[in-house]
């Protein structure tokens, strides 16, 4: 009997423990989603000269990125300018 309560601790445990996961993966991706609303609503009231200095800063940051990732591939392994871009993606707002 005490091996059974034992058991049915845990799984309440574990389902405890899977809910809350569950719920800081949602908060998460909400927030994300806030986040990008704001930056597009941001974007939107941005000039065209804005916009285009920022499409330019941010491909200069790519490139000091990619430049020290060639330099330490002793750390980061062989990059490629496609893979950073790609792992980019993810982050972007």
């Amino acid at each position: 009997m005490q091996r059974l309560d034992k058991l049915t601790q845990e799984l309440q445990e574990d389902e405890v423990s899977y809910s809350l996961d569950e719920l800081g993966e949602l908060h998460g991706k909400l927030m994300t989603a806030d986040l990008r609303n704001k930056a597009k609503k941001y974007e939107a009231q941005m000039t065209e000269e804005q916009r285009q200095s920022e499409a330019e800063i941010r491909q200069q940051q790519l490139e000091s990125i990619f430049a020290l990732m060639q330099q330490q591939q002793d750390k980061f392994g062989s990059p490629n300018e496609g893979d950073i871009v790609e792992q980019m993606k993810l982050y972007a707002l």
